[in-house]
């Protein structure tokens, strides 16, 4: 028992010594716990307040701030998002830069964030934090020390926009879709009903319809088909027994189209993911189609027009002209195309990376016709007994880019689209135009006149006198950057579908053509009196000529070729630019910790 006894006053000696040990220990372990776990939160209260600092300095990147972008509001706005989230700093305590996501070479499947030079290339901000912090509150930091804790994100924010261009007029009407559809069918004698139109311009397509029909799963396996099986696809989204289906069943059999791919008719930008309920106007999508297999299946004799189809569209001074007196053919140098996942900004070589641009199309007229007599002062008076003026027209088409877009904030549902707009110049003049490079080469007038009768006396001759004289001008182009207006709604209707917005820049008219009249030879073929010379008849005879024939090619284009235009769709030096769909949920992303690739 007395052993027993010392052995347990032993231990009792080792506990009383070891008590005080353990609940150091005990102690310090919680301490080290609520040192870590108040650590902890202060890493957590960190990324909060990058994330939040990073996702509003996205709202003034590029793509998603509007026409004036810069890196100090960048920073306000990320400093005024963290400070609400907690932040003690200032704007000199945050890393913010601008640029792109791209794929992080050191983990394939991963994002990373790699900053450009040029904030007009940036849809990405990143923001990185750092607090420095006492390892522990209760112990002293001079025998543990503290710890820098970083937070790091990126946000990306962006508004994807489906985008079609034309020329000035309110899209192509019956004239271009009704006489030249005609000549794209083998078909002179067709003729597009004007509910087909309508049924166009009220009907949109779904990507992942389009897809489906197509057989294919994403945008990038469709580019490659041919453009048949786009008409037919779209065919049979519109119905086959609805106008818009008789009309593009008629596309799908139309020469030319199957060596046509859909990527001629339809870009998507720089390979973007385009979500598959964004939507794409069929009428655009048409009449870039149609214009693509215009350009296809033209020779060097370009495309002929039916004058009477433009008659029948509401041109009545066409129609009343005898069509063996003018003679039309269309030139398509560069057919559009309808342009899938638009953003503003530019790419790494300093261009926007959304362009879209109008038709160039060139016109080619040839025009005889009579004079009636003309009287010269009371004294003298002549006919011209033909005339024959062949006009050459470029009309240059135009090109524009998506350079700003304001996405929508807060209870804001609407998105603002900014475009430089750059009118090409047109070119106008007596000639023909060479379809292996589109330029035009200069022809003269060709005139005969003949008896000329002087007035005082009973003199009347029937000399055949030689005009010929060339004519050009031109309107200059420009650039304009332009707001549309009013800004773009992103819900779309169930039932209506998308909003369709256009904006129509009317461009110049044929009457601001600097006209330029050159009388390159008068001359006496043939007729004399009586071994009279009638030379300087033919002096006094050369500067009304002059006049004559500029008021003959003045009020020919006023009366003829810009109706014709119009009845094309192509305009003068105008630009017309629709957005059928606009989206921005999908693109807005938020990763943490993200790795910075310099």
């Amino acid at each position: 028992m007395t052993r027993q006894s010392g052995s347990v006053r032993r231990q009792r000696g080792a506990f009383i010594f070891v008590t005080p040990l353990l609940l150091t220990t005990i102690a310090l372990l919680s301490v080290m716990a609520l040192d870590g776990a108040r650590l902890y939160g202060v890493r957590n209260d960190l990324q909060n307040q990058a994330n939040a600092a990073a996702t509003a300095g996205a709202d003034a990147a590029q793509s998603c701030g509007g026409v004036d972008v810069s890196l100090e509001t960048m920073k306000n706005r990320a400093l005024a998002a963290a400070q609400a989230q907690g932040f003690q700093g200032g704007v000199d305590d945050l890393e913010v830069r601008f640029g792109v996501l791209v794929d992080n070479p050191s983990a394939p499947g991963e994002l990373a964030f790699q900053p450009v030079d040029d904030i007009a290339a940036s849809n990405t901000v990143y923001v990185s934090l750092s607090s420095e912090q006492s390892i522990s509150r209760l112990l002293p930091e001079a025998v543990l020390g503290s710890v820098t804790l970083n937070a790091r994100s990126a946000a990306r924010k962006a508004v994807q926009a489906t985008i079609g261009m034309a020329g000035s007029t309110a899209g192509v009407n019956a004239g271009l879709l009704g006489g030249v559809l005609g000549a794209a069918f083998g078909n002179p004698s067709y003729s597009l009903d004007p509910t087909s139109l309508n049924s166009l311009e009220n009907t949109f397509v779904e990507i992942e319809e389009l897809l489906a029909e197509l057989g294919v799963d994403t945008v990038e396996d469709m580019l490659p088909l041919t453009a048949d099986n786009l008409a037919a696809a779209l065919r049979e989204i519109a119905g086959n027994a609805t106008p818009a289906g008789e009309l593009l069943d008629e596309m799908v059999h139309a020469v030319g189209i199957d060596t046509l791919q859909i990527a001629d008719v339809l870009a998507v930008v720089e390979g973007t993911e385009v979500p598959g309920d964004s939507q794409v106007e069929l009428y655009g999508l048409v009449t870039t189609l149609l214009l693509n297999v215009l350009r296809e299946q033209q020779d060097q004799n370009g495309v002929p027009l039916s004058l009477s189809n433009l008659g029948d569209a509401g041109l009545p001074l066409i129609a009343a002209i005898d069509e063996a007196s003018l003679n039309a053919r269309l030139f398509v140098d560069r057919a559009p195309k309808y342009l899938a996942g638009a953003t503003a900004r530019k790419n790494s070589d300093g261009n926007w990376v959304s362009e879209f641009y109008a038709p160039d199309i060139s016109l080619e007229l040839e025009v005889a016709a009579q004079i009636l007599p003309v009287n010269l002062l009371g004294l003298v008076e002549f006919e011209i007994a033909s005339l024959t003026i062949p006009l050459a027209i470029d009309l240059g088409g135009g090109t524009g880019y998506l350079t700003s877009t304001r996405c929508a904030r807060g209870l804001e549902t609407t998105v603002e689209f900014g475009m430089e707009l750059q009118r090409q110049v047109l070119e106008l003049t007596t000639g023909r135009i060479d379809t292996s490079t589109g330029d035009l080469v200069p022809e003269p007038i060709d005139t005969e006149i003949g008896r000329i009768s002087l007035l005082f006396g009973a003199l009347s001759v029937d000399p055949i006198l030689n005009l010929e004289a060339e004519l050009e001008g031109a309107i200059p182009g420009d650039t304009d950057t332009v707001m549309l207006d009013p800004n773009y709604p992103l819900y779309c209707s169930p039932s209506n579908g998308c909003y369709r917005l256009e904006h129509q820049d009317p461009g110049g008219s044929l009457s601001a053509l600097a006209l330029k009249l050159n009388v390159s030879d008068l001359s006496l073929l043939q007729g004399s009196l009586g071994g009279v010379d009638l030379t300087p008849l033919v002096a006094m005879i050369e500067p009304l000529l002059t006049d004559l024939l500029f008021d003959v090619t003045d009020n020919l284009t006023e009366a003829v070729v810009a109706p014709l235009l119009q009845a094309l769709g192509v305009g003068v030096g105008g630009l017309s630019v629709t957005v059928s769909h606009a989206e921005q949920g999908r693109l807005v992303q938020l990763i943490e910790n993200i790795d910075l690739i310099n």
